[in-house]
């Protein structure tokens, strides 16, 4: 198949996590592996998000496929691909639903076939990352008995308490899924079979209820729900010790949970904002282009117009920040000013290295807020600070302009009177 006949599938809609199908009985279909991943436990899988939707191209023509639930067993995905007024049906695969409408609408004579998997973005980082996104625990598989046991709920607790695991067994001569879980303090069984649920057992020990089903009986029940098994321990002490760390890294902010216990311990004796507050300014800053805040101007949101911010607060702040993978890039003494800068990226040697540049050329404005309001510009007399405050002005409003062409020094220039431009730039 040539590189020609297809542009790869571009994201339309990421689609949602849906509890009862991600993490319920039949969770294993809604978790993408590829063949070779199955056999390793230590892969973890790609959720498949319902309503997700991507846009193809075949040949000059636009289609769009995405996923829904499927028609016969609402518990499986089902996959939706249409275009040019046709439309493939529900199809139990995305390679099935994109061959089936590529043959409908260009012929079979050269007998194409496409790799759903490839063309949905299961194997762009890109893609892969936008599925993660909100994503709490990622499930994975364990060998045991020559039977592939799928984890697909590890609780954030010691005592087990919403553990389950669920594999495919012959119940009465039928497959079934074998749904395992440990609720209310007892282990149980469901039996599953055509997406409707035939049997339940529960017992207080995971051997007494196997003991229930007459299956398996030459295996220890406790191995057949994963417990003890040497990965799903290890994942048991890696998820309590990450969720309830009292540190974490850039890469733990998309996890709420993680970050609302960040605020418990370092925050909620100290500010009046609730956890969902400080989130959502959290998120903000995640999401804003520039990795570096100045403090005070940064929590603002969270007090009264009044407010005062003490020592005692700020010192809760920094420790938090610290906490969160933050670094304080502030390059002159509290003598100075007390304006502090931090910064949020991975590697914060580029942000210091820009704050100190700024800071020993007389361009970092340490006198006034750091967001000047328009409105305030006037009484800004400082040329320094009129300069830091158009190179801002310059990157937020219109970086590219309408040429195409950067022009952040023709945004700086108009902010100054020409003869000060002639003096300063010595022309």
């Amino acid at each position: 198949m040539s590189k020609g006949h297809f542009t790869p599938g571009k994201l339309v809609a990421i689609g949602n996590l849906v509890p009862e199908l991600h993490y319920g009985p039949f969770s294993r279909d809604w978790w993408y592996y590829s063949d070779s991943q199955i056999q390793d436990s230590n892969t973890y899988a790609i959720p498949i998000r319902l309503g997700f939707q991507v846009a193809l191209k075949f040949n000059q023509k636009h289609f769009i496929i995405r996923i829904v639930r499927n028609l016969e067993n609402p518990n499986t995905p089902g996959f939706i691909c249409e275009g040019e007024g046709i439309n493939s049906g529900v199809c139990f695969s995305s390679s099935a639903a994109i061959n089936t409408i590529y043959g409908r609408v260009f012929g079979n004579k050269n007998k194409t076939k496409y790799p759903g998997a490839t063309m949905l973005g299961f194997h762009d980082s890109y893609m892969i990352q936008q599925m993660l996104n909100d994503v709490d625990f990622r499930p994975f598989t364990i060998c045991l008995y020559n039977i592939t046991i799928f984890i697909a709920s590890i609780p954030d607790n010691n005592n087990y308490e919403g553990f389950a695991a669920s594999f495919t067994y012959k119940y009465k001569q039928k497959q079934s899924v074998i749904w395992q879980k440990i609720e209310g303090g007892l282990f149980s069984i469901s039996i599953f079979q055509n997406g409707e649920m035939v049997k339940q057992f529960q017992d207080i020990t995971a051997s007494s209820v196997w003991n229930q089903t007459q299956l398996l009986r030459n295996c220890d029940g406790i191995d057949l729900f994963g417990i003890n098994h040497p990965l799903v321990q290890f994942k048991f002490k890696e998820r309590y010790e990450r969720l309830f760390s009292k540190t974490c890294t850039l890469d733990d902010w998309n996890n709420k949970r993680i970050m609302q216990y960040m605020f418990k311990l370092y925050l909620k004796k100290h500010v009046p904002g609730d956890d969902e507050l400080w989130y959502r300014i959290l998120n903000r800053w995640y999401n804003q282009k520039s990795t570096i805040i100045e403090i005070k101007s940064f929590i603002r949101d969270f007090y009264n117009d009044n407010h005062e911010i003490n020592m005692r607060e700020l010192r809760a702040w920094r420790v938090m920040l610290e906490a969160i993978g933050c670094k304080n890039i502030t390059p002159f003494e509290r003598d100075v000013s007390d304006m502090e800068f931090w910064s949020r990226a991975k590697d914060p040697k580029g942000d210091i290295e820009t704050i100190s540049n700024l800071f020993s050329n007389g361009f970092l404005n340490t006198t006034l807020n750091s967001t000047i309001r328009n409105d305030e510009f006037e009484n800004c007399k400082d040329t320094a600070n009129v300069f830091w405050y158009s190179l801002c002005e310059s990157l937020d409003a219109n970086p590219n302009g309408s040429s195409g062409k950067i022009r952040i020094l023709s945004i700086v220039a108009e902010n100054f009177t020409y003869e000060e431009l002639m003096k300063n730039l010595q022309v």
